[in-house]
């Protein structure tokens, strides 16, 4: 197993896979609005359809501050502060793509 062709290939990877985010997010701000006027075209292999679907607009991060508000009113920080000491951390692994100063190709 050469690791370094892995590397390689994961760092190419994603960097496809930030710039085709990046391009559907582009090409999607074109075609919804396109598509609220007029229907798909035809012409080729794939056609779209829009459907408008509801999405609940609730955060619980906002509920919970609020209700940490409504409980504990000035100590909510205080509080709050100490809920996240006694949660602790625990290590997850990340990969981060860095440029090989080093590499000369």
């Amino acid at each position: 197993m050469n690791v370094q062709l892995l590397v390689s290939e994961y760092c190419k990877n994603a960097a496809k896979q930030k710039a085709l985010k990046e391009r559907n997010d582009e090409l999607r701000a074109k075609l919804i609005p396109y598509l609220k006027k007029n229907d798909c075209p035809e012409d080729g292999p794939y056609i779209l359809e829009l459907s408008e679907i509801p999405k609940m607009d609730f955060s619980w991060k906002s509920y919970a501050a609020r209700l940490a508000k409504k409980l504990y009113g000035d100590e909510c920080k205080k509080q709050i502060k100490l809920a996240i000491k006694k949660a602790g951390t625990k290590t997850v692994e990340v990969l981060t793509l860095k440029v090989n100063p080093k590499w000369k190709g």
